[in-house]
């Protein structure tokens, strides 16, 4: 008895747990949505205040939310909270690749890092937070810390160090396409023209449908096309990839063969015309040893009459 009743107990808690968890997800995934309209609607009209409750309130939902720790980093930074808007933009970028539609939303994630480093550029008037971006990238060799570090610099106007930065960023990740983009576009805003044409033909073999790429290179008199992308990424011959088979020589007769020519030459010889109709085509069988020829002898002469003399009269 006392182990069924305990059985029992423990299939009641499994229940109430699930029923629990079942409820507790089906309130985050009705309130979070709801949070963040309401949050948008407010942030719109330039409810501040009462927008920040409502992405605090749709975070607490769901921490995944990397959209309203954006929205809620906006509002700090409008409310002149700069503070709280650098640890919110953080937070965005945090819980952004904890899903996969957080991982695939690039454009997102450009938006995140521009406006974090508008904001850090404008409040960090010690330098204290450009330092920590600095120190991250050397310690971490992220590219995006090095993207995040160029536009503080670049929203400085310290072009200088904006150039190092995209640089670092551009050797340590070579084919992230925003970074390629936004190095050879700020080179181009500087006047580096040639450095700049180099870096937007490395962006336009990464992606060739962008158009603030294809335009900038118009400007440089570089027509985007086939030729700026690069070697590898052109269309190739199939040929088999690795060391090519090695070939048996003796079964080709390199140079042609006497006998094989001359029995080609005796076979043509004694196929019967195909161009002539009347010539129907017979099989053709072994050819006989040919008999010696014989020289012909012409005939004898006849023997010459007797000469007599004719009679006398």
């Amino acid at each position: 008895m006392n182990t069924n009743r305990s059985f029992t107990y423990r299939t009641l808690a499994i229940a109430l747990g699930c029923a629990v968890l079942v409820g507790c997800q089906q309130e985050i995934i009705s309130r979070n949505p709801q949070s963040r309209s309401a949050g948008v609607r407010d942030f719109q009209e330039g409810n501040y205040a009462d927008a920040a409750g409502s992405f605090k309130d749709a975070i607490r939902s769901d921490p995944r939310d990397y959209k309203s720790q954006f929205y809620l980093a906006q509002c700090y930074e409008n409310l002149k909270q700069y503070q709280q808007a650098i640890q919110a933009y953080k937070a965005s970028l945090d819980a952004q690749p904890r899903t996969l539609v957080g991982r695939e939303d690039k454009e997102q994630h450009t938006a995140t890092i521009k406006a974090l480093a508008s904001c850090i550029a404008k409040s960090d008037t010690n330098g204290g937070e450009t330092n920590l971006v600095e120190q991250a990238a050397k310690n971490g060799k992220q590219s995006q810390d090095w993207l995040l570090l160029a536009n503080i610099h670049r929203n400085r106007g310290d072009a200088d160090s904006a150039l190092d930065a995209y640089n670092r960023a551009a050797l340590t990740d070579p084919k992230d396409f925003t970074i390629v983009k936004e190095y050879g576009l700020y080179l181009e805003q500087v006047g580096q023209q040639p450095r700049a044409a180099q870096q937007l033909k490395k962006a336009y073999s990464l992606n060739a449908n962008d158009e603030q790429v294809n335009n900038a290179l118009r400007r440089m008199s570089v027509v985007p096309g086939p030729g700026l992308k690069d070697e590898r990424a052109l269309v190739k011959p199939p040929l088999p990839k690795g060391p090519l088979p090695e070939v048996e020589w003796s079964k080709f007769h390199l140079g042609g063969d006497k006998t094989d020519a001359t029995a080609a030459a005796a076979a043509a010889a004694a196929a019967p015309d195909a161009a002539s109709p009347q010539s129907p085509a017979a099989p053709v069988s072994p050819a006989a040893p040919a008999a010696p020829a014989q020289v012909a002898t012409p005939p004898a002469m006849p023997p010459a009459a007797p000469q007599t003399s004719a009679p006398r009269d």
